[in-house]
């Protein structure tokens, strides 16, 4: 990074560009929370630690300014779930209005 600040002209521009570097959330944390949902079965704990598992990986994302779409939450919530589920599954593909997260 050190290199590249010569081509700025003022502070200014050297901390908007270290802002940009360091504050941009990197490819490698995103798709290692990608990994993280994909991982997460409800398979042997509660279902309300599931959800909070899953809350936490949303938050992580939004926290990096970059929140999930509804549908790409819905979608990671629902895949984690168990055949129990499946039910519950349909019934929330089916439904007009939108469970809230």
């Amino acid at each position: 990074m050190v290199g590249r600040t010569i081509e700025y002209k003022t502070t200014r521009e050297i901390w908007g560009a270290l802002n940009k570097v360091y504050q941009s959330p990197s490819i490698a944390t995103m798709l290692g929370l990608n990994s993280q949902l994909q991982r997460i079965k409800k398979e042997g704990i509660t279902i309300s630690e599931y959800l909070a598992r899953i809350k936490e990986v949303f938050d992580k994302y939004s926290a990096m300014g970059e929140p999930l779409s509804y549908r790409d939450k819905l979608m990671y919530t629902l895949n984690g779930l168990t055949e129990e589920y499946d039910g519950f599954v349909t019934s929330i593909y089916n439904r007009s209005n939108k469970p809230s997260f």
